[in-house]
């Protein structure tokens, strides 16, 4: 038992962000002892990279995101959008080049397993990062097909790029199809940011969050060690709480 616990410690010191936050404040440590007030910054930055790395944290920051749309598992719509939360390009995968990220098959499974229960058509929504890539309406269509959705009743959008265009370019979808009852479907943590810009399109969606993260609190000794997970997302959130901010204020 011991041992398992100092081979968890030890792994979590060698590996990153674990080796870089002790070199960093041995570093800040070395130039204290040289008098070099900048010595602090780096003990601050090892202390903030810390942080950010663990799993309270990353729940903290988590948590009132995920929290702004709980789960519904009975809902009903006439169709179903799922944005694109990434893919990784020119990678091998049995149906074609070019898998989803893990954020995007996330919402797919929840999109496909929605489909299951309300038989209604899919807009999948994601561009291209450059001309010469897929997009991520391609690949999300290809793998839906693959599990058994008829292509027909799969709508590409694959002209956004981020957030503001999915509820754009969707919104137009949405209106000339004559959907009237659209089932969001996204990251727990990105599902506010999403809902705010189609409500800035005067688009009413139904959310439906997956993909949740935090633990809700409840932790062990060994979320207290640094990790690249929880940095990821600490990340994620940060980079959400920016991203509303912009949305709030933008426009």
């Amino acid at each position: 038992m011991i041992l398992f616990y100092l081979k968890k410690l030890i792994t979590s010191l060698v590996l990153p962000p674990g080796i870089i936050i002790a070199v960093t404040a041995m570093g800040g440590l070395y130039l204290i002892r040289r008098k070099e007030k900048t010595g602090y910054l780096f003990l601050l930055s090892a202390l903030c990279l810390y942080l950010l790395s663990t799993v309270p944290v990353q729940d903290a920051l988590l948590v009132p995101l995920e929290n702004s749309f709980p789960l519904q598992k009975q809902v009903e719509g006439d169709v179903i959008v799922m944005l694109g939360g990434g893919v990784l390009q020119r990678v091998p995968d049995l149906g074609g080049e070019g898998f989803l990220s893990d954020d995007s098959l996330a919402r797919l499974v929840a999109s496909y397993r929605l489909w299951q229960i309300l038989r209604v058509p899919i807009i999948i929504s994601g561009g291209k990062g450059a001309q010469d890539m897929h997009a991520e309406s391609e690949i999300g269509k290809r793998v839906l097909v693959d599990m058994g959705v008829p292509a027909r009743d799969i709508i590409e959008e694959d002209r956004s790029r981020d957030t503001f265009e999915n509820s754009y370019y969707v919104s137009g979808i949405i209106r000339g199809r004559g959907f009237r009852s659209p089932v969001l479907v996204t990251s727990a943590y990105h599902m506010r940011r999403a809902v705010a810009n189609f409500r800035k399109m005067n688009m009413d969606v139904i959310p439906f969050p997956c993909g949740f993260r935090a633990t809700r609190m409840r932790f062990t000794a060994f979320d207290l060690l640094p990790n690249t997970v929880s940095l990821w997302g600490s990340s994620v959130a940060l980079k959400e709480y920016i991203g509303l901010a912009v949305t709030q204020y933008a426009g």
